[in-house]
């Protein structure tokens, strides 16, 4: 007989705690006296009377999760914290699960600030998001008490405080002026600018104009600005021939404020930058000046892409009022696509309302096509009466006329825009070491067979999982203490290395029916596998840096990628679509090996990087040597911000390809999700069973596999959290394998309805889009729950 799963057990017993009469009450007792977050049936147990609104320990359980996520950050029970809507009892713990529920907004009062900047660096990612929330939201004595609390902690508060459109209280405001007057730099002056408060004493500011030679810099910007009339005055006769410094400065203050721009209209005074030139120009009513610089508008265009929310603002005012300029080409530019996916809901409105006031149908429904369907839904009214007279975008055009925007917005709403890094199935097995993971390449379009996972363990050889089914399909021992490495090729063939017994060389082994047969012997060892297609070639990098580059054939290709003396490389990357290569360990360069290239190119950085990974032929996600994650762009090298959290130790990231993201699984096997630009952690995961891990991710990107040295396998279904970001995506950006993505989950019967909605509305619009050339094919479904893998 079966050896009952955790699962089982845990379900016994919350139905045995469930029961009344004495038994009923000494199994709660029971559970409760003894339930700890490490006992896994316990945990089980808690999570599943949790998710009961009927049983009878309901609201205690819901109190123990939310107790022990609020204070040590459980991972495991996160998201029955979320589904349950539990709140801890007191202290941090309660404030950490209103922000995690996003509640804290409205639960917390002026003793509870104390905690926001503790909260705003939290280790959880959407506590720091929510609590951001909540301060930008605050009103009356709690944003008052967050200005007083920010007067001491600094960043991150003070800076989420300086973006609001609401000014500080007096007091603040006064302590805020005097340090940007003695520092005028920074964001700080952007914030009081924007609010257009003045101190409650202007008579400094004064003085500082009359008795300074030359005028203090602070105090003629402040004047010119946003001084009373006299002052103003004063200060234009008080100011010296300005420096290009100061004409900048005073330029952009003015972009916020055009009423103060004449000081800068009578001494011709305008930005460097002709894109940035023009767009003064048309803020301040310089019609003649910009039609003399930017007759066509190329460089309106330009700057508007490039310019803050509030000048845009500004820019649409006054190109509204002028009536020359063509809001749709300045607004949407060159490529309206390309802007599709940064263009904020309300900007896109404003464009569909000037469109329809001009009745250019066509032109409207050209753009609203193109959106979002939450905003698409919205606009697709200001059509009135019109119709597409094709009547292949007629469907489409009824779809979003007759769907009602509130539906769409709320089923959207009900889709978390990170849902939760939860497992689909776990494989265990027993008394293996895993080391290494590597899934089968995709499969062919009507293929029957796989996903397969290849798995490399200590003493135990290669094992091929059939993850339809959770069982083995092929094993493959050797007499090696370890394999050092495995990668499926496709093909039912796996490739590992390992070192030859009693012997000072290393070894390439093909598995495949049921045999091994020796690819390739080096004295090196290999240090990276990494797959070039999905028709069985792949590359290898050795340790003294030699690039193996192996086709199908069988044939190999070596690359010598560094001089000799020079650091060698120890690990690749690979772009299957572009055929991109890059080597990493060189702490000076990247290299870089386009397809069929016959050299390396050494592409120099300017902070050293330890791993890379493609996000894209352009963009590598880097960890670099000092623990921080930034991307890169190639061939340039050129990398962007980095991160705020450090990846320690020897973590190597991986693309998640779907959704823009990559993960690391650290050494003690957590994983942490990295999003957005810059990269910043969105998510962690917490080891299982507290071990170290390994993981490997689809070549489709739809499944990420995290293996412990415990025996124990993690799948994650991944297509869930890329529905979130491709129900948010402009339909211009959509592919045609989301179509796939939208009916599978259509498929699931648990939706509710306003999801449901949205999600039909999705998949109409993806149908008409490419009612040309989609093919469905057939979804592999894997085998949910948890697996014993008997060997």
């Amino acid at each position: 007989m079966a050896k009952p799963t955790h699962r089982e057990r845990a379900e016994r017993l919350a139905a045995r705690s469930a029961r009344s009469g004495p038994r009923g009450r000494w199994a709660a007792r029971r559970l409760f006296a003894t339930a700890r977050k490490n006992n896994e049936v316990v945990r089980i147990a808690t999570v599943l009377i949790a998710r009961t609104p009927d049983h009878r320990l309901h609201e205690q359980a819901k109190l123990r999760l939310a107790d022990w996520w609020g204070e040590d950050d459980e991972s495991r029970v996160r998201q029955a914290v979320v589904e349950t809507g539990a709140v801890a009892r007191e202290g941090y713990a309660r404030l950490r699960t209103l922000a995690l529920l996003g509640r804290l907004a409205e639960s917390w009062d002026e003793p509870d600030v104390r905690q926001a900047r503790r909260l705003l660096t939290d280790y959880d990612p959407d506590v720091r998001l929510n609590a951001a929330a909540a301060c930008r939201a605050a009103t009356g004595a709690v944003h008052e008490a967050l200005w007083e609390e920010a007067a001491h902690a600094g960043d991150p508060l003070e800076g989420i405080l300086l973006d609001l459109e609401a000014p500080p209280p007096v007091r603040q405001l006064d302590r805020l002026w005097a340090e940007w007057f003695e520092n005028p730099a920074g964001p700080l002056g952007d914030a009081l600018f924007r609010w257009a408060r003045p101190p409650s004493d202007t008579r400094p500011v004064a003085v500082a104009l009359v008795e300074a030679a030359p005028p203090n810099r602070a105090a003629l910007l402040y004047a010119l600005i946003l001084g009373d009339a006299p002052l103003r005055e004063a200060a234009a006769k008080l100011a010296p021939p300005p420096d290009r410094d100061f004409v900048e400065e005073l330029c952009e203050r003015v972009l916020l404020r055009p009423e103060a721009a004449r000081f800068c209209v009578d001494r011709e005074l305008a930005p460097r930058d002709p894109a940035r030139r023009a767009l003064f120009y048309v803020i301040t009513g310089q019609a003649g000046q910009h039609r003399a610089l930017d007759p066509d508008g190329r460089l309106l265009a330009l700057a508007y892409a490039s310019a803050a929310p509030a000048v845009r603002v500004r820019a649409r005012e006054a190109m509204l009022a002028s009536g020359e300029l063509d809001l749709v080409r300045v607004i949407v530019g060159e490529d309206r696509r390309a802007r599709m996916a940064e263009m904020p809901r309300e900007e896109a409105r404003y464009l569909a309302e000037r469109l329809a006031e001009r009745r250019e149908w066509d032109e409207l429904w050209a753009f609203v096509r193109d959106l979002p369907i939450a905003t698409a839904v919205e606009l697709v009214r200001l059509a009135d009466r019109w119709t597409p007279r094709q009547e292949d975008e007629h469907r489409y055009f009824r779809a979003l006329h007759d769907t009602d925007p509130a539906t769409v917005d709320e089923g959207l709403a009900r889709l978390p825009e990170r849902p939760p890094l939860e497992p689909h199935a776990v494989l265990r097995l027993p008394d293996q070491r895993i080391l290494h993971l590597s899934f089968s390449p995709d499969r062919p379009p009507g293929s029957p067979d796989g996903p397969f996972l290849a798995v490399a363990s200590i003493g135990q050889g290669v094992t091929v999982i059939d993850l339809r089914t959770a069982r083995p399909v092929q094993r493959h021992e050797e007499h090696s203490p370890r394999i050092d490495g495995v990668l499926h090729v496709g093909d039912g063939a796996v490739i590992a290395h390992l070192k030859l017994l009693g012997e000072t060389a290393y070894q390439l082994l093909r598995y495949a029916d049921g045999a091994s047969q020796p690819v390739l012997t080096t004295a090196q060892p290999v240090k990276s596998l990494a797959l070039t297609g999905d028709d069985g070639g792949f590359a290898a990098c050795t340790a003294d840096g030699d690039l193996l580059l192996f086709d199908p054939d069988g044939e190999v290709r070596t690359l010598h990628i560094t001089p000799s003396g020079h650091p060698a490389p120890d690990a690749i990357s690979v772009h299957r679509e572009s055929g991109r290569i890059v080597a990493l360990g060189d702490p000076a360069n990247v290299h870089l090996i386009e397809p069929a290239a016959p050299s390396v190119t050494a592409v120099p950085t300017a902070e050293p990087v330890a791993r890379a990974v493609f996000l894209d032929a352009d963009t590598l996600l880097c960890r670099l040597e000092n623990g921080l994650v930034t991307r890169m762009t190639l061939p340039d090298g050129r990398q962007g911000p980095p991160s705020q959290t450090k990846q320690l130790g020897p973590a190597e990231p991986h693309a998640l390809p779907r959704t823009g993201e990559a993960v690391f699984i650290c050494v003690y096997g957590e994983l942490h999700v990295y999003g957005g630009d810059p990269p910043e952690r969105v998510h962690v995961r917490r080891s299982p069973d507290d071990s170290a891990g390994c993981l490997a991710v689809s070549p489709d990107g739809s499944l990420l596999a995290a293996g412990y040295r415990t025996g124990r396998i993690d799948l994650f279904d991944l297509r869930p959290r890329e529905l979130a970001a491709v129900v948010r995506r402009p339909a211009a950006a959509l592919k045609p394998r989301d179509l796939r993505l939208v009916t599978d989950t259509l498929d699931d019967a648990k939706l509710p309805p306003e999801t449901r909605t949205a999600l039909d509305l999705l998949r109409t619009a993806l149908e008409h889009r490419f009612r040309f050339d989609v093919e469905l094919g057939e979804a592999v479904h894997l085998a949910a729950g948890e697996h014993d893998v008997s060997l």
